[in-house]
């Protein structure tokens, strides 16, 4: 790791891995991502003004001290420009996205906001958005392993012509609200269901029917019990269905004492396998194998 981090930035184009926890001073965070600039960003031009996008893209996901934050203004300032775009206040789910969501959070903002405004919005250190672009299901591949050049996200009050075009926005918005019907569930309601047991198991016959979880969330789940990937009301369902056999991602590091015991990215090891026994113990319960 200490080589790689050694790595000039200009030549960097992949996420590096930090040594220990968050990094003192902002050239040394900076040293765990990867280099931007390589392209340019893809514009956003239906937006009068690009922080108008930032706000748009976040409303509801970032709570809003920390869109404040990003482009610059006090809370006031920005739910006036929110109420501006036909946004309503609401930050009750934020601590959801932020915990099960963050993916959506990274990839929305690519294309956006600069790599220091994104871990603003998202409340992390350097390493810890490294690690997630490297480990997390090879999302630096899925975001085309580059990170573009952003224009600034900071506020600029907006000219007369701006202003019009927002009041279209505005009232463009008002009318796809109208014609769309009243949404029943909330984002990630389905990780909250449990078994109906009106549904029969369905899954003895030979041969392996492997699915991947409807439910599975990244992050750390086999350390943190509420990502669980396998709710009841779905293993239910995936038993009924046929299914004998479940997939799930882990990072192998996090489930062995790595070159020695006190090497800090296998901290928690033990702790996870014994997670993760419980977590095949409920599934067999099931007659689903992991």
């Amino acid at each position: 790791m200490k080589i790689l981090n050694q790595v000039p930035t200009k030549t960097r184009r992949g996420p590096v891995a930090c040594d220990g926890e968050q990094p003192s001073v902002p050239n040394q965070a900076q040293a765990c991502l990867p280099a931007e600039g390589s392209r340019n960003a893809v514009p956003v031009p239906h937006f009068p003004a690009h922080f108008q996008a930032i706000i748009w893209r976040n409303w509801g996901l970032v709570p809003r001290e920390r869109l404040a934050q990003v482009i610059g203004v006090d809370l006031d300032t920005l739910d006036a420009q929110a109420g501006l775009l036909g946004l309503k206040t609401d930050d009750s789910l934020t601590e959801k996205w932020l915990k099960c969501g963050y993916q959506t959070i990274i990839r929305q903002n690519w294309h956006l906001a600069g790599l220091q405004d994104l871990l603003v919005m998202l409340g992390w250190d350097a390493n810890r958005l490294a690690f997630t672009l490297k480990e997390d299901d090879f999302l630096w591949y899925k975001m085309g392993q580059m990170k573009p050049a952003v224009p600034s996200p900071r506020y600029v009050p907006l000219t007369s012509e701006q202003m019009k075009a927002t009041e279209e926005l505005r009232n463009y918005l008002s009318e796809v609200r109208d014609r769309l019907p009243e949404r029943k569930e909330t984002p990630f309601a389905f990780k909250n269901g449990s078994a109906t047991g009106t549904l029969q198991p369905n899954n003895s016959l030979p041969g392996l029917r492997l699915a991947y979880s409807y439910s599975a969330l990244y992050g750390d789940p086999l350390l943190d019990p509420e990502l669980d990937p396998f709710p009841d009301a779905d293993l239910e369902r995936y038993a009924a269905a046929g299914v004998n056999a479940l997939w799930m991602h882990v990072v192998l590091h996090s489930l062995i004492p790595w070159m020695g015991a006190d090497n800090p990215l296998s901290a928690g090891w033990n702790e996870r396998l014994e997670n993760l026994r419980r977590l095949c113990r409920r599934l067999s319960a099931w007659n689903i194998q992991l």
